[in-house]
């Protein structure tokens, strides 16, 4: 990403400049001082000319290849959105401001860049913050946060956790985007118990950002479980075509065609891949240059638009966009993988998993050791789980790889009673968490469709009803609830030791030492 880009200076951490390619200036970063190094940069050019007088910033994106895509935005993208947002009734006051998206997602810069330009505050999270939903809830309820930007799939949890404490948030104005906005029934509780709070609705790919918004209105119990995307920012032209790229009617659902100020430059250093995705208008309108979003939208008879889903096979998951196509790249880097395919499944209603089927090169390996494996390369809510390893992979008589042919993931859910209590109540917390009847003590939470943003429910729900601080990591290495019970136990038993030497006097507490 880094030579892709350009990159001639990078602000890092001491402990992370060995891992930095060599030619690049670096502004090391310690906790109590900027230092520059000595040494002058390479030849590179400090801006690439395709960037100069327009680049504002390069944000990555998954790639089909397993190499990431660049999308290179100018500065009047980013100065749309602003003067969009700061001009739209319930977003132009200013607001404390939670920062709850990485530099690595472009939401971001929505929330740096409109909550100064207003006179806002930003409220800065940690990354321990941004997982665990409890912490979160604190950290609102602390700072006293006013606007808050979220990804779509993290809204219910956080609505399950903030509920109890709803009376002690000061929200105004919930922001979500990155994936279908879902009205569960925590969510309309949410904002029942919030009156006068807005949430609004966003829509928009990373090579656009929002060009699309929807506010819903102050009646929660009304609210359709599927909201709409709503109409389009300023200086935006949606169009809805056909496979041969006309009009389609209200109520038929077509791919979206972005024109106008909201579309990047294109990719950087990929002219192939721009000239396929960013296009001529159809009709020579919107500007002349079109982003093909993939994204399969319909206009409803209120003449709002409606997310129906990807036209290709990116995939829309936890808030990110994907392409199976980099999992499984990643997969067949791996010695033991011959063949990998990647798919999200939903053999029961609401139990979406991103599922991973691999043929083996040799002897089997074992699914726990890929996923570790596949995680120095990849993040977590690109990590596949369940990952089924099979001799081969089923083909069509033509070659092609037999879709319907690949097993169903055995849930296993109820499969081993609990033999303690504290493994009873973990069985008890898992299936609340992911919803379902039952839960075996040998039952591994993520074969389930858990997630690492349902791990953090998990977590906080253990720490509620067991006095236990466990970590994600906990739940990574203890996927089951008989494993959790062990590590809780663990925890417990060094916690009990812990308070008894505490209380021993000097004297006691050398011989006890001894």
């Amino acid at each position: 990403m880094l030579n892709t880009a350009g990159v001639t200076l990078v602000v890092t951490e001491t402990t992370l400049r060995d891992r930095l390619p060599a030619g690049i200036d670096v502004l090391l970063c310690t906790a109590d001082r900027f230092t520059r190094p000595a040494a002058t940069t390479t030849g590179r050019s400090a801006v690439r000319s395709e960037l100069a007088g327009d680049g504002a910033y390069v944000v990555f994106t998954s790639g089909s290849t397993g190499r990431p895509k660049g999308v290179e935005f100018g500065h009047p993208c980013l100065n749309n959105l602003v003067q969009w947002q700061t001009g739209t009734p319930g977003l132009d006051a200013p607001a404390r401001t939670l920062q709850f998206a990485p530099l690595t997602f472009d939401v971001s810069f929505q929330e740096i860049f409109t909550t100064w330009s207003q006179g806002g505050t930003l409220i800065m999270l940690d990354d321990a913050e941004r997982r665990d939903f409890a912490r979160l809830t604190e950290r609102l309820i602390d700072a006293a946060v006013e606007r808050l930007y979220l990804p779509a799939a993290a809204l219910n949890p956080l609505a399950e956790i903030a509920l109890p404490r709803v009376a002690e948030l000061r929200l105004r104005d919930v922001v979500v985007a990155g994936e279908q906005l879902q009205v569960t029934p925590a969510v309309r509780a949410l904002f029942r118990a919030l009156p006068g709070a807005r949430l609004h609705n966003h829509y928009g790919p990373s090579e656009t950002h929002v060009v699309c918004a929807h506010t819903l209105d102050n009646t929660p119990d009304e609210w359709p479980l599927l909201p709409p995307i709503g109409l389009p920012v300023a200086n935006t032209t949606l169009r809805v075509t056909d496979s041969a790229g006309e009009p389609v009617p209200v109520g038929v659902p077509g791919e979206l065609l972005i024109a106008g100020t909201q579309v990047a430059c294109g990719y950087v250093d990929d002219a192939e891949l721009t000239a396929q995705r960013f296009v001529t208008h159809p009709d020579g309108t919107g500007g002349g240059r079109v982003y093909r979003s993939g994204d399969r939208v319909r206009l409803n008879a209120g003449g709002l638009l409606e997310y129906c889903g990807r036209a290709d096979a990116q995939l829309k998951w936890r808030g990110y966009r994907i392409e199976p196509g980099e999992i499984e790249a990643a997969l067949c880097a791996l010695p033991a993988v011959a063949q990998a395919v990647v798919m999200v499944r939903e053999d029961t209603p609401g139990q979406r998993r991103l599922v991973a089927y691999v043929g083996s090169a040799g002897d089997p390996p074992l699914p726990q050791e890929l996923r570790l494996q596949l995680a120095v390369t990849l993040p977590d809510y690109m990590l596949p789980d369940p990952i089924i390893v099979l001799s081969e992979l089923p083909l069509t008589p033509s070659g092609k790889l037999a879709r319907r042919a690949l097993p169903i993931p055995d849930s296993g859910a109820g499969s081993t009673a609990p033999r303690s209590a504290l493994e009873h109540t973990m069985a008890k917390l898992v299936a609340a968490v992911l919803s379902i009847p039952q839960v075996g003590t040998d039952d591994d939470f993520f074969r389930l469709g858990g997630h690492s943003l349902l791990a953090a429910s998990l977590v906080a729900r253990i720490r509620d009803a067991c006095g236990v601080q466990l970590t994600l990591k906990d739940v990574f290495r203890n996927p089951t609830p008989a494993a959790l019970a062990s590590r809780a136990a663990d925890l417990q038993a060094a916690a009990a030791l812990t308070a008894a030497d505490g209380n021993l006097a000097g004297d006691d507490r050398e011989q006890f030492e001894l």
